[in-house]
């Protein structure tokens, strides 16, 4: 093999390998939190947005799925984003949210099209507590289908089996007056010390 064509064939094999190497954009979810909860603040806007490949998808259709916490606080007000029939918000019970299912239609001969952000907020909720213990609450998405849209025309696949579910967190903040406390019993520490 010559080296001109030695170096072509290098060249060929390293640009396989960076395509082969390039990191595809998963089909998951994206849970986002207001703030941190504190006393003063005891409730936080929990919102989940699908996210996928939009090289390979068209648009969000449908996911049914569970929304984790922990019993520390609580979930009110869930609600999916979507206006489509086949809504079912979630049921909170003992810091989840269950039975979730969100969904939009693409049917062009009804003149029902999808909105093909990617990605898109699907669900929203509020999170309070009244324990201002400091800690964060991990939040997790349990995933029993979910559903993309493959073109325009309304052909959806399942896409459940390469989900990557979603991961947030909650960060509780004890009151402000505790914290002083805090500080004050460390420096009369510090000085008895001396």
């Amino acid at each position: 093999m010559t080296p001109t064509k030695f170096a072509a064939f290098a060249g060929a094999v390293v640009g396989v390998a960076a395509m082969a190497s390039a990191a595809v954009q998963p089909n998951t979810y994206e849970i986002r939190v207001s703030n941190p909860v504190s006393p003063g603040t005891p409730s936080a806007t929990v919102e989940v947005w699908a996210d996928w490949d939009a090289d390979l998808f068209y648009a969000f259709a449908a996911g049914n799925w569970n929304l984790r916490g922990d019993m520390s606080g609580d979930f009110s007000g869930p609600m999916s984003v979507f206006t489509d029939p086949g809504q079912e918000n979630g049921t909170p019970m003992d810091g989840d949210v269950m039975d979730i299912t969100t969904g939009q239609l693409q049917f062009p001969p009804g003149g029902l099209m999808a909105d093909t952000s990617d990605p898109i907020l699907i669900w929203t909720g509020t999170w309070s507590t009244t324990d201002f213990t400091a800690r964060t609450v991990d939040l997790a998405t349990e995933t029993l289908r979910y559903s993309l849209y493959l073109d325009d025309t309304g052909l959806s696949s399942d896409v459940t089996p390469t989900v990557i579910e979603g991961a947030g967190e909650i960060i509780v903040i004890p009151a402000p007056a505790s914290l002083a406390l805090l500080g004050l019993g460390g420096l009369a520490a510090a000085r008895r010390r001396r």
